[in-house]
C-alpha cells in the first residue's frame, strides 16, 4: 500500500475525488490471477469501479447494442441494465432501504398499459387552435431511400402498437422527418411548420432555464425524473387529430391521437399539464422543464418526503417514467449541459471537450456552429463578447470570410478559457453583492461576486457587443450605459438585496 499525496481522479459522473492510497489486488479472469493497481478514495458510492485503464489491461470490450461484456477469446454475457443511476455515498443501511423502496415504485410507474400500450394522462387533452379562416394545408410526399422507407414503417408499427396514431382520410397532410438520438435510435417527427403558422399560440411560458439552474446550485441532494415519450402521454383533441395527419410512403395517410412533437404549443401544453401534477406546494424543492422533473433538497428526510409524494402524483396522473433515465439521491447531477452540486455551477466536460476539439473554421456556417456551442457557456467566460469579438465580425451581412490572426486568437482564447472554466459559487442572498462593470468599443461585461468567509467568489459573468449607434458614445456614456444595463442583467440577484 503505497499513500498518493496530492492525487486525484474524475469519475465518470465529473466529481473529482482525492486519491489516498495505492494498492496492488490480485484480479483473477478466467483462471488467471494478475496484479493490477488500485486508487482508494472516499465516497466512490460502490465497492469497485473497473477503469478504462483495467479494460485496456485485460483486453475487455462491451458490446453496447446487445449491452453484453466480454473478452477477445470467451463468450460475452449479457448484464443488467434495468436500473436507475443512484449514488450511495455514505449511506446507512436504512437509507439504502428507503432508496430501494422509491426505486421500486419509480419501477412500477415504467410498467406499460394494461394493453401493451403507452399510457395516457386523464388530466388534460392537446387542442390545436386555428386562425380565423385556415385551410387545409396539403404537402407532398417526399420521396425516400430504402432504408428510411423501413426506419418509418418500423416506427409507424411502434406508434401503432403504443396507440400513439391511427388510419386516417384527412384533407391535411405534412411531411415526417427523422431526428437521430444521441443513442444512435430514431425518433419520427412532425413537420408541423405549416399548421404552426396557421396555429393561435399559447402564452403558457416554459420555465426559465438560468432560474432553474439557479435552484440547483447548492443542493446536497438532487434527484431527477424523466417521463418516456412525454407529449404523446398527453391525448389529443378528437378534432384536432385530423389536422396532425401525416403520409408514409407505401403505408398511407395516418393522424395522430396523441400530442406529438413539432406542434407550436406542444411544449406550452406539456408545461402546463405537469405543472399542475407536481403543483406548486411542493416549489422550490420540486419542479420541472418539459419532460425533466427535479427534486432538490437539504437533507435527507425531506428529500425522501418530496419524491414519495412526487411518485404518488404521477400514478394518479397515470404517467409513465423512463426509469433507466431516472437519477436518484446525486451530489452532482448533468442537467440542460451543466453539472451541478454542492459547490455551484460547472460546464459539462463533454461538451467543453467538443468545443476544445472543434477544428479550425473554414466557412461561416462553421463559425456560427462554434459560437452557437460556446455562447451556450458564456456565463462562466468573463467579457466573452469581447473575447469572440473578431468571429463574431465573420457572421455580418456581406462580410468575406478572411481567417485572420485575431479570429486564430480569438478561436484559441475561447477554448482556452472554457476549458480552464471556474466553478459558479451558489449565491447567498443573506450576503451583499458586488457588481464590476466594464465597458470598451469591444463591448460591455459585468461580474457578480460575493465574499465568502473563505474569500470572494464569482457568481455570474455577462457581456455583450455594442449596437452601432452606442459605438459612437463616449468613455463616460459607455461606462455609465455599462452600469444600468449591469443592473438590468443581474436584476434577478440584485432585486431587494444590498450590492456595490
Amino acid at each position: 500500500v503505497f499513500e498518493t499525496p496530492g492525487q486525484s481522479i474524475c469519475t465518470a459522473d465529473a466529481t473529482v475525488h482525492s486519491v489516498s492510497h495505492l494498492v496492488e489486488l490480485p484480479i483473477k479472469i478466467d483462471g488467471e490471477t494478475v496484479p493490477f493497481p488500485v486508487r482508494i478514495f472516499e465516497q466512490l458510492g460502490q465497492p469497485l469501479l473497473l477503469g478504462m485503464d483495467f479494460i485496456r489491461r485485460f483486453e475487455l470490450s462491451i458490446n453496447f447494442d446487445e449491452l453484453r461484456q466480454g473478452d477477445r477469446s470467451s463468450q460475452s454475457e449479457p448484464f443488467s441494465h434495468n436500473t436507475c443511476l443512484i449514488s450511495h455515498h455514505d449511506l446507512s443501511r436504512e437509507q439504502l432501504v428507503e432508496v430501494e423502496r422509491i426505486a421500486s415504485a419509480l419501477k412500477e410507474l415504467a410498467a406499460p398499459a394494461s394493453d401493451g400500450g403507452l399510457r395516457a394522462t386523464p388530466l388534460v387533452e392537446h387542442r390545436i387552435v386555428l386562425t380565423p379562416g385556415a385551410l387545409p394545408v396539403k404537402q407532398r410526399v417526399r420521396p425516400v431511400s430504402a432504408p428510411v422507407q423501413k426506419e418509418l414503417s418500423d416506427q409507424l408499427d411502434k406508434m401503432l402498437r403504443d396507440g400513439v396514431v391511427e388510419p386516417s382520410n384527412s384533407p391535411w397532410c405534412s411531411p415526417l422527418v427523422l431526428q437521430k438520438k444521441k443513442d444512435g435510435s430514431f425518433r419520427l417527427c412532425h413537420d408541423a411548420r405549416r399548421i404552426n403558422e396557421l396555429t393561435v399560440a399559447d402564452a403558457y411560458p416554459v420555465p426559465n432555464m438560468t432560474g432553474i439552474l439557479d435552484m440547483l446550485r447548492g443542493a446536497r441532494y438532487i434527484s431527477s425524473i424523466d417521463l418516456r415519450s412525454a407529449f404523446f402521454q398527453i391525448p389529443l383533441e378528437v378534432e384536432s387529430r385530423p389536422i396532425t395527419a401525416f403520409c408514409v410512403p407505401n403505408r398511407g395517410l395516418f393522424q395522430f391521437k396523441r400530442m406529438p412533437f413539432g406542434l407550436k404549443n406542444s411544449g406550452a401544453s406539456f408545461q402546463r399539464m405537469i405543472d399542475s401534477v407536481i403543483g406548486y406546494d411542493l416549489q422550490p424543492n420540486a419542479f420541472s422543464y418539459l419532460d425533466d422533473l427535479i427534486i432538490v433538497t437539504d437533507n435527507w428526510d425531506d428529500h425522501v418526503r418530496i419524491l414519495d409524494e412526487i411518485v404518488r402524483r404521477l400514478k394518479d396522473a397515470n404517467l409513465t417514467v423512463n426509469f433507466e433515465k431516472c437519477e436518484l439521491f446525486r451530489q452532482r447531477l448533468t442537467f440542460l449541459g451543466y453539472v451541478v452540486g454542492p459547490n455551484g455551477l460547472e460546464a459539462c466536460p463533454s461538451k467543453v471537450r467538443a468545443i476544445s476539439e472543434f477544428p479550425r473554421m473554414k466557412s461561416v456556417r462553421e463559425v456560427r456552429r462554434f459560437l452557437g456551442l460556446a455562447s451556450y457557456y458564456r456565463r462562466f467566460v468573463p467579457n466573452f463578447s469581447k473575447v469572440a469579438g473578431p468571429l463574431s465580425n465573420l457572421l455580418r451581412k456581406n462580410q468575406k470570410f478572411n481567417w485572420t490572426l485575431d479570429c486564430e486568437r480569438a478561436f484559441a482564447a475561447i477554448k482556452d478559457r472554457l476549458t480552464s472554466a471556474p466553478v459558479l459559487a451558489v449565491p447567498d442572498f443573506t450576503r451583499p453583492f458586488t457588481l464590476q462593470t466594464d465597458a470598451s468599443i469591444d463591448g460591455l461585461g459585468a461580474i457578480l461576486s460575493q465574499q465568502f468567509p473563505e474569500g470572494e467568489k464569482v457568481i455570474a459573468y455577462a457581456s455583450r457587443t455594442l449596437t452601432p449607434a452606442e459605438k459612437k458614445f463616449s468613455i463616460i456614456e459607455l461606462e455609465c450605459l455599462a452600469v444600468i444595463w449591469g443592473v438590468k442583467r443581474m436584476r434577478q440577484y440584485l432585486e431587494n438585496t444590498s450590492f456595490t
